[in-house]
Formats: structure tokens, sequence, C-alpha cells
């Protein structure tokens, strides 16, 4: 995990609180939150075997929107794509995992759209765990976000309906103001350059489950009724 929760009451799933709730798709939802951003993680060696033990689970989930399940590759060569496709390549980045860069007028990092979410994580609890070099931004720590705030609405941590509620405008604002905007334009540079299919069905499945995402959080929280 890239982020830590101070509130350590949340890592103890109770009943859902928000009202309307259906437990098990959002314990659906924050899974496939935190597989995604397990696979946009750089694949070190835990991580890779995090990626390999668990994609057999999702296989469902690829074949839906990437029309297959992306073949590992072996971790040497996972982490040299990941490298060209996400870090350096030959001087330039094919597909900047930051928000800021694409959501900036000037795709400055670290500007205001950058602080805001920094804010918003401080406000709900989150805090960037000391040994991770990312910025808050960075699709990956967007996703695992995504996957604690789902966590937190599911856990009913808190009696006050108003910070469940604030949890859940924080969720849609994190997939409206900073993923889905991205997503089009990072998955494009992916598909531009990369060598193998794992990044590009990856990217695939990011972007077809983005495009559903109102539909989950619809049919989770079950907003008619809320």
């Amino acid at each position: 995990m890239i982020l830590s929760q101070t509130n350590k009451q949340a890592a103890e799933c109770a009943p859902a609180y928000y009202p309307g709730c259906k437990y098990e798709d959002g314990m659906a939802l924050k899974n496939v939150f935190l597989f995604l951003a397990i696979l946009f993680r750089y694949p070190s060696g835990a991580v890779y075997d995090e990626i390999t033990g668990k994609i057999k689970a999702f296989e469902g989930f690829f074949l839906k929107y990437a029309g297959k399940v992306p073949e590992v590759l072996p971790k040497e060569a996972l982490q040299a794509e990941y490298i060209t496709l996400f870090v350096n390549n030959l001087g330039f980045v094919p597909a900047y995992p930051y928000a800021s860069a694409h959501i900036e007028t000037d795709g400055l990092l670290m500007g205001d759209a950058w602080r805001r979410l920094r804010e918003m994580m401080i406000i709900s609890g989150m805090t960037m765990d000391r040994s991770s070099k990312e910025l808050e931004d960075h699709i990956s720590v967007l996703l695992e976000y995504c996957a604690c705030l789902t966590n937190l609405l599911m856990a009913g941590i808190d009696a006050r309906q108003s910070l469940q509620t604030d949890y859940l405008k924080t969720l849609i604002e994190v997939l409206e103001r900073y993923i889905r905007p991205m997503t089009a334009k990072f998955t494009d540079g992916i598909n531009d350059s990369a060598s193998h299919d794992f990044y590009k069905l990856a990217g695939k499945a990011l972007k077809g489950f983005v495009e559903d995402s109102d539909d989950f959080l619809d049919r989770t929280f079950a907003f008619e009724n809320a």
C-alpha cells in the first residue's frame, strides 16, 4: 500500500453504513480499484508477486473490458516495459502517469490540482507512506485512494452521515476531476509505445472501467435511495 490511513478503524469493515449501500458490490468495487492500482505500480518483487497471484481472479474483468487476459511478462521484462512507458524513454515519457500532466493547462506537476488532492487526502485521513517516492496524483495512488474511500464508505466508521457523504463526494471528485480526464491520453500513450500487450490490455481495462464508473457507483451506493 502506498497510502497510510491515519484512522485505523477503517481497516476493519463492518456492515455498510451509507444509506442504500450494497456491501458485496462495494467490496467488489474496492477490489477492482486496488488491483488496477497494483497494475500501474512499478513491478518490484512484491508488486510483481501480487500481479501474478491475483490476475486470474480478475479474468472476467479483463475479458469484459480488454477482450483477453494479459500475459504477465517475466519480472525484469515487465520492469523494463514500465520504465519505458511511464518513467523515461529516450528523453520523453510516452504515458505520463500523473494526472496534473493531463489536467493542468501547462501540464505543471505539483500545481493547484495536486495541492487540492493532497488536501482531500489529509481530510479523509490518508497520508503517503514515507517509503513512497510517488506524487499523490500518480494513477496508481489515485486508484488506491479510490479503494480507500470505498472502504471507508463500506466500513461505516463514523456515525455522522455528513462525513460519509463527504467521502462519497470526494470519491466522485477524484474520479471526475483526476482519473477520467487523464485516461484517454494516458492509455493512448501506452498503445503508441508499448512493446508488449500487458500494459496495453491493462490500459484498455482501465479505460473501460472508468467509462462505466458512474454505473458502478450508482449501483453500489443506490443514489436514488440515498
